[in-house]
């Protein structure tokens, strides 16, 4: 074990000892080893650095144990990097208050899928309404390959990552407090399943419970690790803002749903939008954000389009949803509620879909909701 990382654990551990501070310590002392092995005196010579905490670093023998919480995590398989293992984002990196330790349980590769990793995030007293859409545009984002980030609150987090997990698709929570401290309860087994595809990410000890101060710092890491930040609901004084300033303040996308006007989970997201954030309707909305990195992707399917056309085999390289929706609109134009009626399937594979046959330049959006097949004759 390196001993870095056990000095960087124990640092993490003190209270009083932050991210900005531990970044004052490291640019005195170099090393994380260096500051245990400094005097009181030299301590207090740290800007930022009081009484307080320098008896914390002195007596840190006394009442913390580095080792045991690298032992608990290993019985826990969870893993524990710092800023310096290559595993560590380096969008994470690079913002000035990154997180001294990240304790990961499960697929600790996909936080450093920067390109492909959206934040779906909003209020935790929904609408009917605003749970729908989370569902939709989590289940679009999951068959375009996205990776959902979310804080596991009740709400819309937990819509997000629940929908990413019954598609067995990966999704990332950021969480308030320790691994080991799952809140709220009722979210344990959605935390477990998250595992399985995705993983549960923590700047807190193992066993640190989660606090109102440690949330709003949490949302810094769904900023920092996302491409983009999706607000679905939001009220004004929600902590889902708080994660969208932040990611402009990263130079990060924000988009926002537009809702009722007379209702308070709306209002949060119509000032985001009114400061500049691009309305979403569909994920399609993201999609073009973006046109320049799916440009490439687009060619490429509309390249492989034509050489089934050529075939005149591409209908057997449809997934079963595909079939059943490019067999339905074979009878003309539809509304999209009538592609869910016939289809019986629910809005958020039809929507998902929807946007894969467009992607492909197999179906066309018409005014009013509808869709029909660009190429009637082609399927007859």
């Amino acid at each position: 074990m390196n001993s870095e990382i056990i000095h960087d654990v124990c640092l993490n551990m003190l209270p009083g000892v932050g991210p900005r501070t531990y970044n004052k310590l490291v640019k005195k002392f170099k090393k994380s080893e260096n500051i245990f092995k400094a005097s009181r005196k030299e301590l207090l010579k740290c800007p930022g650095i009081g009484p307080r905490v320098a008896e914390e670093i002195l007596n840190h023998e006394r009442n913390y144990d580095p080792r045991e919480e690298l032992e608990r995590a290993r019985l826990a398989d969870i893993k524990i990097i710092n800023r310096q293992d290559p595993l560590y984002p380096e969008s994470l990196r690079n913002i000035y208050d990154a997180p001294i330790i990240l304790y990961i349980r499960g697929n600790a590769h996909l936080l450093k899928n920067y390109d492909r990793n959206i934040a779906i995030v909003g209020t935790r007293r929904p609408t009917n309404y605003g749970l729908q859409m989370t569902e939709a545009l989590a289940t679009e984002a999951s068959y375009a390959s996205w990776t959902i980030i979310s804080g596991l609150a009740v709400g819309i987090d937990s819509k997000a990552h629940h929908t990413a997990v019954q598609l067995k698709r990966p999704t990332i929570a950021i969480l308030g407090g320790g691994i080991g401290k799952i809140y709220p309860k009722d979210n344990l087994k959605l935390a477990r399943d998250i595992c399985d595809h995705g993983a549960l990410v923590s700047e807190y000890p193992i066993l640190f419970p989660p606090d109102r101060r440690t949330f709003p710092m949490r949302n810094r890491i769904i900023a920092a690790l996302s491409r983009s930040v999706l607000v679905v609901e939001a009220g004004l004084n929600s902590g889902s803002l708080i994660t969208a300033n932040q990611a402009l303040e990263y130079g990060r996308s924000v988009f926002a749903l537009p809702g009722r006007v007379d209702i308070p989970q709306s209002r949060g997201c119509h000032q985001l939008l009114k400061q500049g954030a691009i309305l979403t309707e569909s994920f399609k909305d993201i999609y073009e954000e973006f046109n320049l990195e799916l440009g490439s992707n687009r060619k490429s399917a509309k390249k492989e389009q034509t050489e089934k056309q050529e075939n005149r085999e591409f209908d057997l390289q449809l997934d079963e949803n595909e079939r059943r929706i490019m067999e339905i609109l074979k009878s003309g134009e539809l509304h999209v509620d009538k592609i869910c009626e016939l289809s019986e399937l629910n809005v958020g594979q039809v929507l998902a879909t929807l946007l894969g046959l467009e992607t492909h330049k197999l179906i066309r959006l018409l005014p009013g909701k509808k869709y029909e097949l660009t190429n009637r004759r082609q399927y007859e």
